[in-house]
This record gives structure tokens, sequence and C-alpha cells, in this order.
């Protein structure tokens, strides 16, 4: 089993920062924003992952975590600041009750078993993520849409049902 850290990539707090770009809409903070995350370039999770799968012990948990651990309110002026746009987009909302204050992974253990460190570091991978969406302005299109729910509609609504088809090579009876 592999745990991981928050994500970059296309990720939320990029997605939130890109439509905020796109439209000058306001970003949410919640509380102060002062929950911190460590941030992994989502390239280094799927190798971590790649790394559990061909070289980890089953039945083994390990931790996929990056080098970066800050806070939202940092990480949202940081994605602000590289699309252009002015703080004042930062929209600090209540917070939700219980919120945690900090997620961090303790990962040494992926490094020395399976040789695996992140090495995509925060800045750069903040970038790469920023080109991204604004290479594929079709799949944010498709976000902004609302054309992906159909997917999770057609494979999560009736997903009992679903998983019997799949399983037995046809559509469960009614009996």
């Amino acid at each position: 089993m592999a745990s991981k850290a928050w994500c970059r990539g296309p990720s939320r707090s990029s997605t939130c920062s890109t439509f905020a770009r796109d439209n000058d809409k306001p970003l949410p903070i919640y509380g102060d924003g002062k929950q911190q995350r460590d941030w992994l370039h989502v390239e280094d999770n799927c190798r971590g992952i790649l790394a559990v799968l061909e070289r980890g012990r089953i039945g083994e948990v390990y931790n996929i975590g990056g080098l970066d651990v800050e806070d939202n309110l940092t990480i949202a002026r940081k994605l602000l600041r590289l699309i252009g746009k002015p703080e004042s987009l930062l929209s600090y909302v209540k917070d939700r009750p219980g919120h945690d204050r900090r997620y961090a992974l303790h990962w040494k253990k992926m490094e020395e078993e399976l040789r695996w460190k992140p090495v995509v570091p925060l800045d750069k991978g903040l970038r790469r993520t920023i080109d991204w969406y604004n290479t594929n302005t079709g799949w944010m299109a498709g976000v902004r849409s609302g054309e992906y729910l159909s997917y999770y509609k057609k494979y999560y609504e009736n997903r009992d049902a679903s998983l019997h088809a799949i399983a037995s090579g046809g559509p469960k009876s009614s009996n």
C-alpha cells in the first residue's frame, strides 16, 4: 500500500489558480491559510507508485512524500505571482471544523528500501503545472463545462450494478 502527500500537477490548488487567472475570480483560502501540506509533483508521485509496484514488499506500507512542506497561503501567493495576478484575488472563507493544520509524510523508507526520492522541486513543479494547464486548455474547458460529470454518473451512480455486470459479464438480474 502506498500513501501519498498532496500532489501538484493537475491538482485542486493549481486548478483554482488557473480558473482565477482566466476569469479574475477569487481564489478561496480556508481560514487563515496556514494549513501546511507536503507538496509533491504528480510525476514524483507516479514514480513513487511505480517504485512500490516494482520493488515494494507485499503487505508493506510506503509513504510517498515530498521535499516541500508549505502552507496553503504561501502556495496560493506563489501561484498568483507565477500567473501574473494580484494577491487581491485571495478570498478568505470560513474554514471547516476540524480542518487538519498539517499533512506531511515521513518517506525515508521509500528512499532506503526502494531507492526512490522526489526530484521535482516545488517552484519548478508549480511552473510545469501552470505550463501543463496552458497547453491543455481543452481539458480545462471540459472541467469548467462539467462534461466529466457524465463519467461519474455512468460509472458510480449505480456502482453495485455496474460492478456486478463487470464481474459476471452481464447486467445484474432484477430478481
